[in-house]
């Protein structure tokens, strides 16, 4: 062993764990194993093809679904995973899919919009009262 101490960068490691049975199986929202799709936009799903073996041409098995949004972005996120079950597909090229659904979160998009126009409320007071203190006048807010 060396003296010499390691400056590897850690990374944080996120563990999901199991919290309650799904009874009802309609949240896109909630992360699960197995099953059928429950698709972000239910309006608009991928084309079966999307969800199709490439080498066998047999619909795929959903292996996973997973809520999976990214942090400060205006998406909702849903990553589902397909796989073929027949050993003779398995570890080719094809035999897997993942499919990445997003969807705008106008809730988010309103509260960044409102923070933006606070902001520029703000700047604008500021502006203001800097030019007014050159101009030698003195304003409080």
């Amino acid at each position: 062993m060396s003296n010499k101490k390691s400056h590897k960068k850690k990374t944080p490691v996120l563990v999901g764990l199991p919290d309650a049975p799904i009874t009802t199986d309609n949240d896109p929202y909630a992360s699960k194993i197995g099953g059928l799709p429950v698709w972000l936009d239910h309006n608009s799903p991928p084309s079966a093809d999307m969800c199709q073996c490439k080498i066998c041409r047999s619909p795929m098995y959903l292996l996973f679904q997973s809520y999976a949004p990214l942090p400060d972005s205006p998406y909702h996120r849903v990553i589902y995973v397909w796989g073929c079950n027949k050993r003779l597909c398995m570890r080719k090229e094809g035999s897997f899919t993942v499919i990445r659904s997003h969807l705008v979160d106008k809730e988010y998009l309103k509260a960044q919009k409102q923070k933006e126009d606070e902001k520029k409320k703000r700047d604008e007071k500021k502006k203001k009262a800097l030019a007014t203190q050159a101009m030698g006048f003195q304003v409080n807010y």
